[in-house]
């Protein structure tokens, strides 16, 4: 495999920052992860339920309670495989081959640097942090956008002190 040079429009890296060099698979890594992430609300699970409820009363009002069940399956199937495959080019965009980035993390706040720029966010602004081997997963506490970072991004040490300053995590 070749080697892959920094994105040269990227921030320097300050001392003691995190950095990661992304490589060509980071964004389907994180896209699997958030996806997975989503997969884990219950909201996700409640919606669920309801459009199998609706689906099966409209089905066994119509008599055809097997054909509508069939049609659930491959519309559930359809939909969940076109989020996955937009969550991954997504954020294949956010983290191109070759593209260095850096976080680092002060007493209420993290710093996000990449080639789209520097970002600072408050600990205070996530509602929820889930972790997987690949990926930390931050949900906003104003709306359902979602930040996913490399997992080598956040060490542990971070990310259990991130999890102790919000609220919700998992």
């Amino acid at each position: 495999m070749p080697e892959t040079a920094p994105a040269p429009d990227t921030a320097p890296v300050p001392p003691g920052a995190h950095s990661y060099l992304a490589d060509e698979r980071t964004g389907r890594r994180l896209g699997r992860a958030a996806f997975r992430y989503q997969l884990g609300r219950p909201i996700k699970w409640v919606s669920l339920v309801v459009i199998v409820c609706v689906f099966m009363a409209a089905g066994f009002g119509m008599g055809q309670p097997s054909q509508m069940a069939v049609l659930l399956a491959v519309i559930l199937i359809g939909v969940n495989y076109a989020q996955f495959r937009s969550l991954g080019r997504v954020l294949g965009r956010l983290y191109p081959a070759g593209s260095l980035h850096w976080v680092t993390f002060g007493p209420d706040a993290l710093t996000v640097a990449g080639p789209l720029g520097v970002s600072e966010m408050k600990f205070a602004s996530f509602r929820h942090v889930w972790a997987s081997g690949t990926a930390v997963i931050m949900r906003s506490a104003q709306s359902n956008i979602i930040h996913a970072l490399p997992a080598q991004l956040v060490p542990p040490g971070d990310l259990a002190r991130l999890r102790a300053c919000v609220g919700g995590t998992r």
